[in-house]
């Protein structure tokens, strides 16, 4: 029995990098993972390698009411007691070269999605508490 046991989690870009690092002692530990990814193929590879008690679903969050859909279906399916919001978005350039709509993007992804993400979650662990992870 690992320190998760009976924990369900959640690892928004757990295909690979730290999210497939997350994903994998999260498992180790006992946890019911669930990862999420834009790449079927990565998220198959990370669900092979790891091996255990871990699903994957294709979502991009740059569609972040899909995103909070996803963790609210998790939560209603599974419960939800870890939420990671890992997936990020970084738009490289020079100020005076990029446009706002550059900003947009990297501030849509990195801060709405993850805000959607926590709402559903703070929904599903308001009555037993939990932890998400920015």
């Amino acid at each position: 029995m690992g320190k998760l046991s009976g924990k369900t989690a959640i690892i928004s870009g757990g295909s690979d990098g730290i999210g497939l690092a997350i994903a994998t002692c999260f498992v180790a530990e006992g946890a019911k993972t669930w990862i999420c990814g834009r790449s079927q193929e990565k998220l198959d590879a990370a669900v092979a390698k790891i091996g255990g008690d871990i699903n994957a679903r294709s979502l991009d969050v740059s569609d972040s009411a899909a995103y909070g859909r996803f963790v609210a279906e998790v939560a209603a399916q599974d419960g939800l007691d870890i939420l990671v919001n890992n997936a990020p978005h970084v738009g490289y350039g020079m100020l005076a070269e990029t446009q706002i709509d550059d900003f947009r993007t990297n501030f849509h992804i990195n801060v709405d999605a993850a805000y959607t993400g926590m709402q559903a979650a703070f929904a599903a662990m308001a009555k037993n508490g939990g932890s998400i992870i920015n």
